[in-house]
């Protein structure tokens, strides 16, 4: 209706009425707040774009702070510092940045990086109960991440081979042919998911060991 008064004032005639219709608004009144709101949107598109960037701009500055820890985890000790805690110092300071990135930028393309590091550089010195907890933790915090962010075949491979490692260095915490049984259990899951892992053969090796324990105890 608006465009056709529009194209009506170049017609010949008489003027067309200033009103669409009876109650209606002067289309010079009602052309002023259609153009307002127009203003507005675009400028809520504007601050809308303008908070899109700073988030990206934020995503940015984080995860290069954890990209620098990354690298000074390779870096060596000086000389006359003791190397014990200076790669322990560099393994907590990554873990820690990892893990706060990947809270606060969990659907972030870098996050399953995060994951990775922050699973490779948990420290596992505590006692036992507390070793159990957190690969628990680890486990399933991987499982949600990967079913809420599904990731390549390799990444995918990658963070939960990490994380079965995790439990191989953690081996001390085998006291019952359950548990036995229930890691060969994992192993035998994941070469079955992940059948072209460089490990394989390792991997089973590591299997048929646990699972003799769990056969010799059980008689």
């Amino acid at each position: 209706a608006l465009r056709r008064r529009v194209e009506l004032k170049n017609e010949p005639g008489p003027a067309p009425s200033v009103f669409l219709r009876s109650g209606s608004l002067p289309l010079t009144e009602r052309s002023s707040r259609i153009q307002t709101a127009t203003m507005r949107r675009r400028y809520l598109l504007l601050a809308l774009t303008g908070f899109a960037l700073n988030c990206l701009g934020q995503n940015a500055s984080d995860w290069s702070k954890v990209v620098d820890l990354q690298k000074q985890r390779e870096e060596k000790p000086p000389a006359g510092e003791n190397a014990v805690e200076f790669y322990a110092g560099r393994k907590k300071a990554l873990h820690d940045a990892a893990a706060d990135f990947l809270q606060k930028h969990p659907d972030d393309p870098n996050a399953a990086s995060a994951l990775l590091w922050k699973i490779d550089n948990t420290d596992f010195s505590g006692p036992a109960e507390q070793r159990t907890a957190t690969l628990a933790d680890l486990s399933a915090e991987t499982d949600v991440f990967l079913k809420v962010h599904p990731q390549s075949t390799a990444n995918e491979t990658q963070l939960r081979e990490t994380l079965l490692y995790c439990y191989l260095d953690n081996d001390d915490l085998i006291h019952t042919p359950q548990q036995a049984g229930d890691l060969a259990t994992k192993i035998g899951q994941f070469l079955a998911d992940h059948p072209q892992v460089e490990n394989r053969t390792k991997l089973q090796i590591v299997q048929s060991s646990l699972l003799l324990k769990e056969d010799q105890a059980q008689g």
